[in-house]
């Protein structure tokens, strides 16, 4: 099936400092699912082997030639994807990119307390939870490798660190720019707190940089 596992976040006023200001805002939000996982190279390939999605420039990873090819990595996190590229890969789950609000409360919010993590796990950054700059490993991993100690409350995987995630909220100005969110295996504990964000051209790619789609709830 071309749907993977989702999990559920529900409707309520939330929190969220989507923005790089940081500035918190209260953002009323419908009820949604988001995949569990990021995008997969396997799961893409079957986008891009259907003509829906465009191949990549380089199917090299930060130290893999053959990243995008192997199939030793089909469960490891798309990478190389421009935002183009990553709408598309969602439109063909029938689905659609977060915007940095609903990725920001998947990522954080605890149902049990009503609060929102600064971590997906908790308020402390835990570096044995998440693949970032002090794992050391320089590359991506495994999706769902932090699974379930590195997963936020609502069951989600990876919202810190392994790749940084492209979200549909676009900055204002002269050259419009995406928020992405969830920094990397690059990226210091700082970039990886759920309310931290970045921005990103839409038309550039990174070996750092995928994708996770959500779906409404209707």
């Amino acid at each position: 099936s071309l749907q993977p596992d989702m999990v559920d976040v529900p409707a309520g006023s939330y929190p969220v400092s989507a923005w790089p200001s940081g500035d918190l805002q209260n953002v009323l939000l419908p009820a949604f699912r988001i995949d569990r996982f990021e995008a997969t190279v396997g799961q893409y390939r079957a986008c891009y082997e259907r003509g829906a999605c465009p191949w990549p420039a380089t199917t090299a990873s930060a130290t893999r030639p053959d990243y995008l090819l192997d199939p030793a990595f089909a469960d490891f996190p798309m990478i190389n994807i421009d935002y183009d590229s990553a709408g598309r890969f969602c439109r063909f789950m029938g689905k659609r990119l977060p915007t940095a609000a609903e990725w920001e409360v998947a990522a954080a919010y605890a149902p049990a307390s009503g609060r929102m993590y600064r971590f997906p796990w908790g308020d402390e950054f835990a570096p044995q939870l998440t693949n970032s700059a002090a794992t050391g490993a320089a590359d991506t991993m495994q999706v769902g490798s932090f699974r379930p100690a590195g997963d936020s409350p609502l069951g989600a995987s990876d919202m810190a660190g392994n790749i940084a995630e492209w979200t549909s909220d676009v900055t204002a100005g002269d050259l419009p720019m995406n928020l992405i969110k969830g920094g990397s295996f690059v990226d210091q504990a700082d970039s990886l707190r759920t309310n931290a964000a970045d921005t990103h051209s839409p038309r550039a790619s990174a070996a750092w940089l995928g994708v996770r789609c959500v779906a409404d709830v209707h």
